[in-house]
């Protein structure tokens, strides 16, 4: 009986033992053999485009500051024009200026285009400046988040 009894133990003991994955086989975290399903309220949403800055016109201008959180951004812009347009855009970091320091277009271009370039810019507060003549133009800052 007693015989039994440690074979019965033991098999308990070897079917646990054998349903628990190693913490190397699940990226360093012991399974608890329940469906890893997280509820739909903790889940996080997919992150989206949102457009943060926009600005359109003809000729120079400047917009008003916004805020980039770090995240993935890019630049959308359309430029049209009937004769030779000219158009670059650039986005300042707050509290600098175009005309005193200087600095490079995130795009530039001397023809009709439409189209869409990625920045690199810390979280921070911005602005964006045109430069353009002989176009209409059209620029949108968007961050993915």
């Amino acid at each position: 009986m007693k015989t039994l009894v440690l074979i019965v133990a033991f098999a308990v003991l070897l079917i646990a033992g054998c349903g628990e994955a190693t913490q190397t086989e699940t990226g360093g975290q012991p399974d608890s053999g329940a469906a890893a399903e997280t509820p739909k309220a903790t889940q996080k949403a997919e992150p989206k485009w949102r457009t943060v800055a926009k600005l359109k016109g003809s000729g120079d201008k400047r917009g008003q500051t916004f805020k980039l959180h770090g995240d993935e951004a890019k630049l959308n812009y359309s430029v049209k024009g009937d004769v030779s347009p000219i158009f670059a855009v650039y986005i300042m970091a707050e509290g600098t200026s175009l005309q005193d320091e200087g600095g490079l277009p995130e795009a530039m271009v001397t023809e009709n285009e439409k189209d869409t370039t990625f920045l690199v810019k810390d979280a921070g507060r911005y602005y964006i400046e045109v430069m353009s003549a002989n176009c209409n133009w059209t620029v949108t800052v968007r961050e993915k988040r």
